[in-house]
């Protein structure tokens, strides 16, 4: 069987909601290997990262950190469950060798399949501010909270 690993700790809430998603799904007969690297990066950074305070390339060393602990363990599957660092997938593919499985790319390709003409997106501000779906979506309109309910989000 298969090992995933998840980048995780860039939202600790959307990492245990993946975790729960894969262990929980009626589609395996069995519970699948998975770890987790809770990515160590300075408290607060996330949100000097959001706040435009620093940029968002400074996370490529602590995943990159990340990605190497889940080689280490024998995982075969990887997962950035961050629409915020998509950009850096690339980057990041360059310095492991490693391709992740992100919520943008399989958005996409989900969006692709049925073209779809309009989306709503839930995200950080940094994500919207990013264009990381209009950049992938050309021909679909992406719809967002308004400014005030953005600030919630």
């Amino acid at each position: 069987m298969k090992t995933v690993g998840i980048l995780g700790g860039l939202g600790p809430n959307t990492t245990s909601r993946l975790y729960l998603d894969i262990v929980n799904s009626e589609k395996l007969k069995r519970y699948p290997n998975v770890l987790i690297s809770n990515v160590s990066f300075p408290k607060g950074m996330d949100e000097q990262i959001i706040q435009n305070k620093k940029d968002i390339d400074s996370m490529i060393d602590p995943l990159v950190e990340s990605i190497n602990q889940l080689k280490g363990g024998g995982v075969d599957i990887f997962v950035l469950p961050c629409n915020t660092l998509e950009d850096l997938a690339p980057e990041i593919k360059n310095r492991t060798g490693v391709t992740l499985l992100t919520p943008v790319r399989d958005v996409v390709e989900m969006i692709s399949k049925i073209k779809l003409k309009k989306l709503g997106i839930i995200a950080t501000s940094k994500t919207r501010e990013l264009g990381v779906y209009e950049n992938r979506l050309r021909d679909v309109e992406i719809l967002y909270p308004s400014e005030k309910n953005q600030k919630e989000v």
